[in-house]
């Protein structure tokens, strides 16, 4: 939207679902080793409020963004290969929010080309939960369950500038 002021503001809820994966590969020269050492897997689930504004002026936008989880649910499998052991977390409870801040710039004359610049930080803080362990691809009753409590937390920082190209 062009304009000399544009000002836009949405409200939204919903559930987020994350999923992540992590592998450590080793390979040598001699192939002694070859392959995944450890692999790690994590989902998230949390339901969340959101908030976002732009305001354009000119050439310009800026904007923000926010969510609020208000519980959250975590599973993780940790596999180490070589200990052929997998550990399996499962979490709940705790809070976490997000929030986001960019800005833009596209130049009328040349509205193809655009910058921007945005910075966001993810938290997740007090979930809890048990682990478990067990031989990988061990049955249910072979997993040792832990009396020992865990727990996840969680904090991400991205910027990120970027330039856009487009006919």
């Amino acid at each position: 939207m062009r304009g000399a002021f544009a000002f836009f503001m949405l409200f939204s809820a919903g559930f987020l679902y994350a999923q992540k994966t992590l592998s450590v590969s080793v390979e040598t020269g001699g192939g002694i080793l070859f392959g995944d050492l450890i692999n790690y897997e994590q989902i998230i689930w949390m339901p969340l409020l959101s908030a976002e504004f732009k305001y354009h002026l000119q050439d310009w936008t800026f904007g923000a963004s926010g969510a609020f989880f208000p519980y959250v649910w975590a599973d993780s499998l940790d596999t180490y290969f070589l200990r052929q052991v997998q550990f399996y977390d499962k979490m709940s409870g705790g809070i976490g929010g997000s929030c986001t801040v960019f800005v833009n710039y596209t130049n009328a004359k040349f509205n193809y080309i655009s910058f921007g610049f945005s910075g966001s930080i993810d938290i997740i803080r007090n979930t809890t939960g048990k682990t478990s362990a067990g031989k990988i691809g061990a049955v249910e009753n072979e997993i040792k369950k832990s009396s020992d409590s865990s727990k996840f937390e969680s904090e991400n920082r991205n910027v990120e500038f970027t330039v856009k190209l487009s006919r």
